[in-house]
């Protein structure tokens, strides 16, 4: 198991601006650190350091865990402080499982309500296309998620949308310890999203959840060997 920051964390986990909310603040930046790799799966991250580093008081650095806690990207260490989710096979199946479930929702509920995004998700998948053929991977990467992102936002579901964004971000966190597989296919990511919008512009509410579960399906196959 990693111990405390890797060194892009230690050198990029610089003080906050005072002026701001802190408990926010760190949680948003530990939220960065962790989602980018900045800081690995497992590393133990205590109250006493994180507030020296961030130059911010014990109370908004503990409060700032007890967030990421609730999201799911650090877990309580038996001893002291926490640590970076770890997990396994298993633990990446749960998650595509309840990501399937809630996408499903997501995309019923953009169908009925917000069949209109269907241009902002074009403009995302044909930007997305142009990554693909530049071979921009971290703009792969983005597009996907800003993507999946619209959807969510779509449904004027709040806590849906919240429930998506801490499963993708775990999703991210156990990708990097559990596979080395670089991402997925972007033509066959574009070729689903478009088939998504599709659904989604047309009304049809049956057929954007059976998309997206299609979607959803195909990419667990991918990360573990699923079928």
């Amino acid at each position: 198991m990693a111990e405390g920051f890797i060194l892009e964390a230690s050198e990029t986990l610089g003080a906050l601006d005072r002026a701001q909310p802190l408990t926010e603040r760190v949680a948003e930046r530990l939220r960065a650190a962790i989602v980018s790799g900045q800081i690995a799966p497992g590393a133990r991250l205590s109250v006493p350091d994180i507030a020296r580093r961030l130059n911010v008081s014990r109370t908004p650095a503990r409060e700032g865990l007890l967030m990421l806690e609730r999201e799911g990207l650090v877990v309580p260490h038996p001893t002291s402080g926490v640590t970076v989710l770890m997990g396994d096979r298993q633990d990446m199946i749960d998650l595509f499982d309840l990501r399937e479930g809630l996408e499903a929702i997501a995309a019923r509920r953009a169908a009925e309500r917000s069949p209109g995004i269907v241009a902002a998700l074009e403009s995302i998948v044909d930007r997305h296309e142009e990554a693909v053929a530049r071979k921009d991977r971290a703009a792969h990467l983005e597009c996907d998620r800003a993507f999946h992102r619209t959807i969510r936002e779509a449904t004027g579901n709040r806590r849906l949308s919240r429930q998506l964004l801490q499963i993708e971000q775990q999703l991210v966190v156990l990708n990097r310890i559990l596979t080395d597989k670089p991402g997925w296919r972007g033509t066959a990511v574009i070729r689903d999203h478009r088939r998504i919008a599709k659904a989604i512009g047309s009304g049809d509410p049956d057929a954007a959840e059976n998309a997206i579960r299609q979607h959803i399906g195909r990419s667990l196959k991918f990360y573990t060997g699923t079928s």
